[in-house]
């Protein structure tokens, strides 16, 4: 529909100003309610401040129109709603998140145990059902196809900043002697998934909804084969709003792929991505250190 709107102008300059407009007024949507999310979990509001200035965000939404800013937006709108105990909004709100991109579908599981299994399964299938209304215009056009075909390249053809991926295709290179991407793909794509629902399943129902979305986009992105730097934007809120810090250093790491862009093409360069990890995992690994020493001290 924005992109529909962009071209009735049948100009680029106005195409690409009129999608702006939309992408900045879901920015600053974002801006409005992050305050308030937070207030809602006893966090400063300023916190928000780090998603407001981060210059990955500046770039990557408002900048380059990745619609990322919708999907950030109708999140913490979804969240906001969902801590006001009013489950129709969030769920509509977590609906139409998935209906400007997939991924959030699998944030759906993040709401298992924090609600009743009749609760649960209705708000599932609200959210789902407004996911679905969004796209009825596709049925009429070789959309769906599109989205079939360029899903299926997705796991089986595209990879760039993976983590785990990477090791596998190395292991893959050394016993079969080429890339494995066509099996290992998909193959990552089920251990993931299995992984997103074994995690929520077992997470403690006393756990934040920001936190557990959180920890099941990162599992999503670690079993990924592609990590576009905008792509890590929805886990920069997710961890502001749950009091992580590494996205934050995520959002700076990521900035250094961008390196194997030139004028005469691409190359990536896999130091760049061991490092990115590396030092990822490391402020995970720290992150979690403190908080489990918080919480002893605490019930001490």
């Amino acid at each position: 529909m924005i992109f529909a709107i962009g071209g009735i102008l049948e100009n680029t300059t106005l195409g690409i100003i009129t999608i702006r407009l939309f992408i900045i007024s879901a920015e600053i949507g974002t801006l409005i309610l992050l305050p308030k999310v937070l207030m809602q979990y006893g966090k400063d509001s300023n916190l928000s401040l780090f998603y407001a200035f981060n210059p990955l965000v500046i770039l990557e939404l408002s900048g380059n129109l990745h619609f990322e800013a919708f999907v950030i937006f109708f999140l913490a709108w979804g969240i906001y709603e969902f801590e006001k105990r009013r489950n129709h909004k969030s769920a509509i709100a977590l609906g139409l998140a998935i209906s400007f991109k997939l991924v959030p579908l699998i944030l759906l599981a993040g709401f298992f145990r924090k609600l009743h299994l009749k609760q649960y399964i209705k708000f599932i299938l609200l959210a789902g059902l407004v996911a679905i209304v969004s796209f009825l215009p596709f049925l009429f056009s070789d959309a769906l196809k599109g989205i079939s075909t360029s899903t299926s390249l997705y796991f089986k053809n595209f990879e760039f900043n993976a983590s785990l991926y990477y090791l596998i295709r190395e292991i893959g290179f050394a016993v079969k002697g080429y890339n494995i991407i066509g099996t290992a793909g998909p193959l990552l794509g089920i251990l993931s998934f299995s992984a997103m629902v074994i995690f929520n399943i077992l997470a403690s129902s006393k756990m934040k909804l920001p936190e557990r979305m959180l920890w099941t986009y990162l599992i999503y992105f670690l079993f990924a084969t592609t990590v576009h730097p905008w792509y890590v934007l929805p886990i920069l809120v997710l961890g502001i709003l749950s009091g992580y810090k590494f996205p934050v250093l995520w959002t700076f790491t990521v900035f250094f792929t961008y390196l194997g862009y030139s004028l005469t093409g691409f190359q990536e360069y896999l130091w760049i991505v061991v490092i990115e990890y590396i030092s990822l995992v490391i402020f995970i690994v720290f992150e979690l250190i403190q908080k489990s020493k918080k919480s002893k001290r605490l019930y001490a």
